[in-house]
């Protein structure tokens, strides 16, 4: 292997100037459809972070694996509102929200739960939209505590069927507690409140 070597100057590589030694860099993303720079420095940014990419995870063509990024990801036009790992970012307004189409999904596991007479459901279910609100928490932290209830009522119904949890798990019922309940009843009002609502 070779050890670092000087680069030569010439009149397709001229030396950076002070503010470019400053500022340079190959900035990698974890996904590839969000980018951020000024305005006039977009091209740059998008060519810097293509750059990093092909030189961490190989140029395309180069072996049997595909590029690294996915054309297909890439949004031709350029906006300041994104959706991103499932949430919706506009940075003009500074704010994080989940997709309303993602509210609605939630909200109508839980009105199934809270319509039965019992207020039962699988666990499977119940794991469903503990996961959903605990993934929604990340903007919205209460999210954590409302579902607290729901988790203690899935821990105890799993302790109680200890015996065959796995046919529990595929088959079994369990009932929202009271507390539950009351926490569904809040999160489901909760999700019908417009996008960029701060509580």
């Amino acid at each position: 292997a070779l050890g670092l070597q000087q680069a030569c100057q010439d009149p397709l590589h001229p030396p950076l100037s002070p503010e470019e030694l400053l500022c340079f860099v190959n900035a990698t993303y974890v996904d590839d459809n969000a980018v951020a720079a000024y305005r006039s420095q977009m091209r740059t940014a998008l060519h810097q972070s293509v750059r990093s990419a092909f030189m961490l995870f190989g140029y395309p063509e180069d072996d049997r694996r595909s590029s690294c990024l996915n054309d297909e990801k890439w949004d031709p036009h350029v906006s300041h509102i994104i959706t991103y790992l499932g949430f919706i970012i506009n940075s003009r307004d500074m704010t994080v929200t989940w997709p309303l189409a993602k509210r609605l999904e939630l909200r109508q596991q839980i009105l199934m739960i809270l319509a039965d007479p019992n207020h039962e459901a699988s666990p499977k279910e119940i794991a469903s939209i503990i996961g959903k609100i605990r993934s929604a928490a990340k903007i919205a932290p209460w999210g954590n505590y409302l579902s607290f209830t729901s988790q203690e009522a899935l821990t105890t119904a799993l302790r109680k069927a200890k015996k065959n949890p796995r046919r529990f798990w595929k088959a079994g019922k369990m009932r929202a507690s009271r507390e539950a309940v009351r926490d569904f009843e809040v999160i489901a009002e909760a999700l019908l409140r417009p996008e960029g609502d701060a509580a």
